[in-house]
């Protein structure tokens, strides 16, 4: 039996055997379209910064109803939360390429 496990990051994908986890894999394959589909900074920044403006909409309608409504808020925050990890997740990317320059 074997299955396919997928690296992420790495666009490389393994066949390792399922009945023997200590073992090195069976095949290993590097899939090309995988590199294409990344999600590229500018994505990032222009998506989180819709994020960021969606939920200053939404506080800003409940703002307007006197704080009565529950929905508007949290789904605010789950916004300003998925805006954060799209900056840190660049933030982590520029910091990992700073240093591979630096280290090289």
């Amino acid at each position: 039996m074997s299955r396919i496990t997928t690296l992420s990051g790495i666009h490389e994908s393994e066949i390792s055997c399922s009945l023997d986890r200590g073992c090195d894999p069976i095949a290993s394959f590097d899939n090309p379209k995988l590199r294409t589909r990344e999600i590229t900074w500018a994505f990032r920044r222009w998506f989180s910064a819709t994020l960021i403006g969606a939920s200053i909409a939404l506080i800003w309608l409940d703002w307007r109803s006197d704080f009565e409504r529950m929905g508007p808020p949290i789904f605010a925050w789950k916004l300003i939360a998925t805006a954060l990890v799209f900056v840190t997740w660049g933030l982590a990317l520029v910091a990992q390429k700073f240093l591979a320059k630096r280290h090289l």
